[in-house]
């Protein structure tokens, strides 16, 4: 059954410039095309031959590109999704790009904002499909202009279950994710830092299928880390493959081994700490400045993932009011002025 897709209605205030989506559109107007009749734009006085074109099982016409370069629309997600499984595709566009790298330094207060989902998030108020009482995960986006952090977006839908982890609601994906350049989520103590260790996991590394799902915002959006807010510290995924897009040849294998190796540090962590951390100091006075395993972590990634991917960790310290924090997190992004 073919689906038509309207002219895009969603307004295009991301990052995404229109060269980018017209050569995306572009790549589309090579398939079956028809003659249909005469189309009048219903936000300008534009008025031009309506060629219907098919690509598979969608249907879509020409207005999209109008839309697209005089109306500051981007494709409709079906369209964009066909993409991201095209094999390769190289995208012309008439444009020159300027690089810069601009250092943004979250204060305190800040930083006090994202601690503070992952602090709630340790209690078992929130209330899943069968009425019991879970923790919760939580996750946003970092909005930047040029300057300094301008917002910080809270994603409002938390109600996914993973059956691995029935402890916990999980945050749904966030459409708009691949808008923008930094994503967060937090990985809360359920109830008290390392209670985990009970269950195998005593360091809040980012989970093997955070890193998979940075990939794919990395290679098809605009996104270029992830901090992951953990009772320890931050952990910021970041790729190492600068302008190349992050290419896996076994993505299974590689998955594979990444949890079982994963899952071999956080015991060796264990092992040697213990998993009692309730009622005392020990996971602040020791695990969080160890940094051995989230050493032996990065070379896992390194070996798996061909050395394109590296989790930068930035340790809690301890306040003059007995609070661990991070007191301030400089992140590099990169800044791209586009020219025609």
């Amino acid at each position: 059954m073919n689906k038509y897709i309207d002219p895009p209605l969603i307004y295009n205030s991301s990052n995404l410039s229109k060269d980018r989506i017209k050569g995306i559109v572009n790549l589309f107007f090579k398939s079956k095309s028809k003659d249909v009749g005469i189309y009048n734009c219903p936000s300008c006085s534009f008025k031009s031959n309506l060629t219907l074109y098919k690509n598979k099982n969608i249907l879509f016409d020409n207005s999209m590109l109008h839309h697209v370069i005089e109306h500051n629309y981007k494709p409709d997600k079906i369209i964009l999704n066909r993409i991201k499984k095209t094999h390769k595709i190289k995208i012309n566009a008439t444009f020159t790009k300027e690089k810069q790298f601009h250092k943004f330094i979250l204060d305190r207060n800040q930083i006090f904002i994202l601690d503070s989902l992952m602090n709630i998030g340790k209690e078992k108020v929130y209330i899943d499909k069968s009425k019991n009482f879970r923790y919760s995960e939580h996750a946003g986006l970092l909005d930047f202009d040029h300057t300094e952090l301008e917002k910080i977006l809270i994603s409002g839908k938390t109600n996914r279950q993973d059956r691995d982890d029935p402890e916990i609601l999980l945050p749904q994906n966030m459409k708009e994710a691949l808008d923008y350049e930094f994503m967060f989520h937090t990985h809360p103590p359920t109830p008290y830092p390392g209670a985990r260790a009970k269950v195998g996991v005593l360091y809040e590394f980012p989970s093997i299928s955070d890193i998979f799902h940075f990939i794919e915002h990395y290679n098809i959006g605009e996104t270029q880390a992830s901090l992951i807010i953990a009772p320890e510290g931050f952990y910021i995924i970041h790729s190492k493959t600068g302008e190349n897009k992050i290419e896996i040849k076994d993505e299974k294998f590689s998955y594979k081994n990444l949890v079982n190796g994963s899952f071999e540090i956080q015991n060796n962590a264990i092992e040697k700490y213990g998993k009692n951390f309730e009622n005392n100091n020990k996971f602040y006075d020791e695990v969080i400045n160890d940094k051995k395993f989230i050493n032996q972590f990065n070379n896992l990634l390194k070996k798996y993932l061909d050395d394109q991917i590296y989790i930068e960790y930035i340790a809690r310290i301890k306040d003059s009011n007995g609070n661990y924090i991070i007191n301030k997190l400089i992140i590099e992004l990169k800044s791209i002025e586009r020219k025609n």
